[in-house]
């Protein structure tokens, strides 16, 4: 039981240290910082972190520091790019607007076209199954699937529900599921077709957008709200229950199940699965007409606008009641983050006293205990190896770093990924 209580404490903790600070912080890049061009469709992040933004002026490559921009002169199809997937080899795939699809391996690009037996060329989505297998939406031709070696088209003809398709979204457990224009959701499953529309308990049939959480929830973006399905139950959210707009273009979800809503002209919704909250160009938003919303490995979300990119980021956050909290008293951050199995965290102590630096996971259970002891002022580096105080290695996942001395405490967000 008192472990239980302990649980519930940090995690009331973290949650009103969310929404003590739930402004974050936003940066904003436009062609000024080296994007390529301000209308930006898509965005997709590599696991090291590299972001890749499809643009009308060709795609542009972020690390952090350097931007890099490719047109049709280094091989891209067509310099308006609407969607970007990343395979688990590092192999950057491009939808372009009306030439088909090219593929880039960091040394070479490829193009395939209804020529090498892409359905259409006019693509509107795509997706990477966990085994590498490509899914290419066409606008009104079905969808085309590419192993590497063989193309395969399906249509209303094998089971889809509709040939006018809008969306896909792939599960780790490899079932695809597409959104259509008019023919509600199929689901594919091997060899098998399942179609969902409003006599399911879908809100409409019109579907714009699909995402799917880490606990397998399907979420579908439709023109008079959003569905969410868990396998059994319908549900809707519509603005009555807290979202910016009825009109939901894309969404995305976090690795901590906190769901993303994109709109064109009214900004963006945030539902962790109690509140809903709104961002517009008031909060720091580009602007309100938003295309695209990809989430970084280490929490950070990334907004494609009609004018610009934009990042939102909620961590560190800093927790404490009043504003006595001296400012040298600090969790700098750990390096490298995202990390496996290995990391150094650094905090900062600005007097001698009793610290203790715990780790917890996302549901507020202690992990580890790092620091319990007497420690000197100044900068201090951590090594965590990765395993709880039994000597378990924990599994991948977003772990809180909290620090206590005296009536001081911080926190910090880590990723362990594996």
């Amino acid at each position: 039981m008192k472990s239980l209580k302990t649980a519930l404490v940090i995690v009331l903790f973290l949650m009103s240290a969310v929404n003590a600070f739930a402004q974050g912080t936003w940066t904003t890049y436009t062609t000024s910082e080296g994007l390529a061009d301000n209308m930006v469709d898509s965005i997709a992040i590599a696991p090291d972190g590299v972001v890749w933004f499809g643009t009308m002026g060709g795609v542009s490559r972020f690390d952090g520091e350097t931007w890099t921009t490719y047109t049709t002169s280094e091989g891209l199809a067509d310099n308006d790019v609407y969607s970007i997937a990343i395979a688990p080899d590092g192999v950057v795939w491009f939808v372009t607007y009306e030439n088909g699809v090219s593929r880039f391996d960091g040394e070479t690009w490829t193009t395939y076209t209804t020529s090498e037996g892409l359905a259409d060329n006019d693509v509107l989505s795509i997706a990477i199954a966990p085994d590498g297998v490509v899914w290419f939406v066409t606008y009104e031709n079905g969808v085309s699937r590419f192993d590497g070696e063989t193309w395969t088209t399906y249509t209303t003809s094998e089971g889809l529900a509709h040939n006018l398709l809008s969306s896909i979204a792939i599960a780790p457990d490899g079932v695809v599921w597409f959104g259509t224009f008019g023919g509600g959701v199929s689901r594919f499953v091997g060899e098998t077709w399942t179609t969902y529309t409003t006599s399911e308990g879908l809100e409409d049939d019109s579907v714009n957008s699909i995402a799917i959480a880490p606990d397998g929830v399907v979420w579908f973006g439709i023109d008079s709200g959003v569905s969410r399905f868990d396998g059994e139950t319908w549900t809707t959210y519509t603005e009555a229950e807290g979202l910016v707009s009825n009109y939901i273009s894309l969404i995305a979800i976090a690795p901590d199940g906190v769901v993303w809503f994109g709109t064109y002209e009214n900004g963006v919704s945030r539902f962790d699965g109690e509140t809903w909250t709104t961002y517009t160009t008031s909060e720091g938003l580009a602007d309100n007409w938003v295309n695209s919303i990809a989430i970084a490995p280490d929490g950070v979300v990334w907004f494609g606008t009609d004018s610009g990119v934009s990042t939102y980021d909620e961590s560190p956050v800093l927790v404490e009641e009043t504003d006595s909290v001296p400012s040298e008293f600090i969790i700098h951050g750990n390096y490298p983050n995202p990390f496996n199995p290995e990391t150094i965290i650094n905090f900062v102590l600005p007097h001698e006293g009793m610290a203790n630096l715990n780790v917890y996971n996302i549901m507020g259970q202690k992990v580890r205990t790092l620091i319990s002891d007497t420690m000197t002022a100044g900068t201090h580096n951590i090594h965590w190896d990765g395993s709880d105080d039994s000597g378990k290695f924990v599994s991948s996942g977003i772990y809180i770093i909290l620090l206590k001395s005296g009536s001081n405490i911080t926190s910090h967000r880590m990723i362990l990924l594996k």
